[in-house]
């Protein structure tokens, strides 16, 4: 909430500044007020990666309409304006991505101590099935970074994970990793009598996280398990 906050009021508050320093523009160069908005538009990239590009976007068609020739108009005359509002969507741009992936990266190294911390789980004597959900707990810890869903089967159009070594909607990398569009992916489930296919999107929208291919295949299969007890669950879903 916080962040869609943020993305909302944060380019409001570019466009006051671009508007209410149009009062004064005739004693104002574009690059003051262009250095005004670019301290608020990093800002707001540091606040949120959306909220930066946002407000970059507002910021420069802002400074573009109160403040270059011809004024209240989007069209630029002067090759030095146009520099101007070009500079200023690119830093926010820029410093947007660098936030995105500075989080990203974050994310990934807390998932991955996650991981670490339950896979000592797997070490001590337990009953079976308590060891099962610390093996899944281990595994699954980077997964969080996404959300899951079931469709009926070849009801979405995005990228096929594919179970084989390597194809060209698998979109693996060398390390054994599979990258998950912003989009959202697909794995298709085994059986095709339950007739789903399981969806993964990135939590974070905007992002493409990276997780390892091993764990998007496991829980694949441990929801095909587990709509595949003899409890009429793959009958209901199929249905």
């Amino acid at each position: 909430m916080k962040r869609s906050a943020a993305a909302v009021l944060l380019p409001v508050v570019a466009f006051l500044v671009a508007l209410a320093t149009s009062s004064v523009r005739d004693s104002l160069q574009v690059a003051n007020v262009a250095l005004v908005l670019a301290a608020v538009i990093v800002g707001a990239a540091l606040v949120d990666w959306l909220a930066g590009l946002t407000t970059a976007v507002v910021g420069a068609v802002a400074l573009n309409y109160f403040h270059t020739e011809p004024v209240h108009s989007l069209r630029i005359t002067s090759g030095a304006d146009v520099v101007a509002v070009a500079l200023l969507a690119a830093l926010g741009v820029a410093v947007s991505t660098a936030t995105a992936l500075r989080v990203s990266e974050r994310v990934r190294r807390y998932h991955a101590s996650l991981s670490l911390s339950a896979a000592d789980a797997l070490t001590r004597p337990q009953p079976a099935p308590a060891l099962w959900h610390a093996a899944v707990d281990a595994e699954s810890a980077e997964l969080a970074m996404l959300s899951a869903r079931l469709v009926p089967s070849g009801s979405e159009r995005l990228p096929v994970i594919a179970r084989h070594d390597s194809g060209p909607d698998d979109r693996m990398t060398v390390n054994g990793t599979v990258r998950i569009p912003a989009t959202g992916a697909v794995v298709v489930l085994r059986d095709p009598r339950l007739r789903r296919d399981l969806v993964l999107e990135p939590r974070d929208a905007g992002t493409s996280p990276e997780v390892r291919r091993a764990a998007v295949l496991m829980l694949a299969d441990n929801v095909e398990l587990s709509l595949s007890q003899p409890d009429g669950a793959s009958g209901r879903l199929a249905g």
